[in-house]
């Protein structure tokens, strides 16, 4: 039986010699993968923000393409809302104040009525259009004769632009309220009405 001759010198530094090779040749594989691997992350992130950045690009393209015509701020709807960036309870105190039968006639009153703060407002502001008060007073008074206002129905209230069933019903529960209106300034304190809606009640009622 033949017995294992035992390694020379020169086969055991051989051979330590191929095994430091070998992992000398891993390490650097690992290093080499490593790096590349890194380096594809880097490039697919750049694509990634490219992509995001072609995306946006879009949508401001598309979105600056809806708000390319203005429009009346008393006619929100959901849509213009959402692309204008206005939040839904921004846009609930505007069909709020719509449902009351009152209008916006400047963006002060946008601003006010639905809460917007002065960086959106910048946004938004070329887009808005608001109807001239001075010709709805025009339209109004043309061939009307003054009534009192303490005769005044509630239809009578109604044929006022900007007075709904909500106001007309509010106006004549303060003048019962008061056995009938002394002064027309009283107008202010019924609730809610602004000083717009009582100047245009003036222009049609009066106590005589």
């Amino acid at each position: 039986m033949n017995s294992l001759k035992p390694l020379s010198a020169s086969e055991k530094k051989h051979r330590k010699g191929v095994f430091l090779l070998l992992v000398l040749i891993i390490i650097i594989q690992s290093i080499y993968w490593k790096a590349t691997t890194s380096k594809q992350r880097e490039i697919a992130s750049i694509v990634d923000l490219n992509m995001d950045s072609i995306i946006r690009a879009k949508i401001d393209q598309k979105h600056n393409t809806l708000l390319i015509q203005p429009f009346n701020a008393n006619y929100f709807n959901d849509y213009r809302a959402y692309v204008l960036g206005i939040s839904s309870d921004q846009l609930q105190r505007l069909e709020i104040f719509r449902a009351a039968d009152q209008y916006l006639y400047s963006l002060e009153d946008f601003q006010s009525v639905s809460g917007v703060d002065d960086s959106l407002l910048l946004l938004v502001k070329h887009y808005l259009k608001f109807p001239q008060e001075k010709n709805y007073f025009e339209s109004e008074t043309e061939n009307l004769e003054f009534k009192n206002i303490n005769r005044a129905t509630a239809e009578d209230l109604k044929k006022i632009h900007g007075i709904g069933a909500v106001y007309s019903k509010r106006i004549i529960a303060y003048r019962n309220s008061l056995n009938g209106f002394k002064s027309m300034d009283q107008l202010y304190k019924v609730y809610g009405l602004d000083s717009l809606l009582v100047k245009k009640i003036m222009l049609r009622f009066n106590l005589e």
